[in-house]
């Protein structure tokens, strides 16, 4: 699949006041910010992390926003303030990743910034470059069509196995905290990666309780929890930021069938696009940490989402290099 290039309909939800939020109560700083020339824009919230030894960095996820057109102006009006914000807050660098991508808006960014070193990605806490969803501009029977036939067969399967699937929103995703954490902490050790802190997601179930943005969706058999799926409606696009699943029954292909109703769901909403998350971009080398699961979310059928890539400006060249140094041999 080609990358898409189009300007996006909407930003991206971690640019929202509901992500703004999450961050603000697990205790990190947020700052907003905009600049205008008087017909083009820059907004974004930048968020505080901390570093070892009481350093601190900056980081805009998916941002600035570019609305309109970027101008050398702006780029430097940019430069200026977060030089006084490292200033201000003794912090070692501001890390951003330009929204949207678009071949001379980076090369205008590339004059003004440092591109930031590949270690970057190594953080749980940048996103990730590539994306990839399904554009939800087609009727259902058209979108099944296109996905890969062990998808549709997956899909299918679970349906006869008589999974179910429910769909659950506010308050009442507060009884399925316990069995959500459980299935996440099942699901990392199987696949060897590590959990946020239990504190984070607790934010994040609290937050439903306040918004309609927030649905999870439960596959069963007989009762039995088998997987879960947590999605986030934000502009024109569903996000899939978290899932799990159970080592129990994964033969009734339970997730494909949470796909395929948060698809729907996004539809009945009206959105464009499904998001199924990070992806790797290695044209399809084996072997990538992410290798099996980028297949398994290519097979519903849709294209890779590239984003812009990540700048730094850096405050305190020092301990910039000691963060990268420590980035690089870290495992």
């Amino acid at each position: 699949m080609m990358e898409n290039k189009e300007k996006e309909a909407s930003p991206h939800f971690t640019q929202s006041a509901i992500y703004r939020e999450w961050q603000e109560a697990a205790g990190r700083k947020v700052k907003i910010f905009s600049l205008s020339d008087g017909e083009n824009q820059l907004a974004w919230q930048s968020i505080c992390y901390p570093l070892l030894l009481g350093k601190s960095y900056w980081y805009i996820p998916h941002g600035p926003i570019i609305i309109g057109r970027l101008t050398e102006k702006l780029v430097e009006e940019f430069k200026t303030v977060n030089k006084k914000l490292l200033a201000e807050t003794d912090s070692v660098f501001l890390r951003f990743e330009p929204w949207p991508k678009e071949d001379a808006s980076t090369k205008l960014w590339q004059k003004y910034f440092k591109t930031a070193p590949e270690v970057s990605y190594k953080s749980s806490f940048v996103q990730s470059p590539n994306d990839w969803r399904l554009n939800l501009n087609k009727s259902e029977d058209e979108l099944l069509k296109t996905m890969h036939e062990k998808t549709r067969y997956g899909i299918n399967l679970a349906k006869r196995k008589e999974v179910t699937v429910e769909k659950v929103e506010g308050k009442d995703m507060a009884k399925y905290f316990n069995d959500f954490y459980q299935l996440m902490s099942d699901t990392a050790t199987r696949n060897e990666f590590r959990l946020h802190p239990k504190s984070y997601y607790e934010i994040i179930w609290n937050s439903a309780k306040e918004t309609d943005q927030l649905n999870l969706f439960i596959a069963r058999y007989q009762n039995q929890i088998l997987a879960m799926h947590l999605i986030l409606f934000f502009g024109d696009t569903a996000y899939y930021p978290f899932g799990a699943s159970s080592n129990i029954g994964r033969e009734k292909m339970p997730t494909q069938l949470l796909h395929w109703e948060a698809i729907c769901e996004a539809k009945r909403r009206g959105l464009s696009w499904y998001n199924f998350g990070a992806i790797e971009n290695s044209a399809g080398k084996s072997g990538h940490q992410w290798s099996g699961l980028s297949i398994y979310k290519k097979r519903f059928g849709g294209e890779m989402l590239s984003y812009s890539p990540l700048f730094d400006l850096v405050g305190q060249p020092f301990w910039y290099l000691i963060y990268n140094l420590r980035r690089k041999f870290k495992k």
